[in-house]
């Protein structure tokens, strides 16, 4: 009889094996830490090494397929990426901050976030300056924020679509869910 793997059922790493992974990456994120820093991005084929590693799963949590660590964990593994790569380090810590804080949503808006993609990657910053505008089934939010490193490598985009903050909590739905509004919806204003 075949078995087939589930991503959530893989044994989650121990913080010593991710932060070996981690080095084993080194001279790959050292080689693209440079073109990296003049691009002002973090280079895709480190990106994807990183995300092989499973270094951006630190703080998803387990039900979704991620490693559901600890603060000093992902500061272990960020440690390490930094030795080869601060641009990359940066990246994979923003990430792992941002989804932990995601596990904190409500488990109907972790399910839209983490249940979709089992290696998505989440970035942002906190705004608090923004103008919004009640809409059709929701509100529309719109921001102008300081472009930060690693929003470019998000699953998501920064700027969101709040759907359903009003017609969810009649229909049953979880109020306040952040939906992607997609990268077509932003303007990138680079310096």
């Amino acid at each position: 009889m075949n078995k087939i793997a589930n991503v959530r059922s893989v044994a989650a790493p121990t913080v010593e094996e991710l932060v070996a992974r981690t080095r084993e990456l080194k001279p790959l994120l050292s080689k693209n830490g440079p073109l990296g820093e003049s691009n002002r991005r973090v280079v895709e084929e480190s990106i994807e090494a990183v995300r092989k590693a499973g270094l951006f799963k630190v703080c998803t949590p387990k039900r979704y397929g991620g490693w559901e660590m600890n603060t000093r964990a992902m500061l272990d593994v960020s440690s390490a990426v930094a030795e080869a790569d601060g641009g990359t380090a940066w990246v994979v810590n923003l990430n792992n901050v941002c989804c932990w804080l995601t596990s904190l949503f409500p488990v109907k808006a972790q399910d839209e976030i983490f249940g979709v993609d089992p290696d998505v990657r989440i970035s942002g910053v906190l705004n608090p300056t923004a103008a919004v505008k009640k809409v059709d089934g929701g509100y529309r939010v719109s921001l102008r924020q300081q472009q930060h490193r690693g929003g470019e490598r998000s699953s998501l985009g920064d700027s969101k679509h709040l759907q359903g903050v009003d017609r969810g909590r009649r229909a049953g739905g979880s109020p306040g869910i952040a939906e992607d509004a997609g990268r077509a919806d932003q303007e990138v204003a680079d310096r």
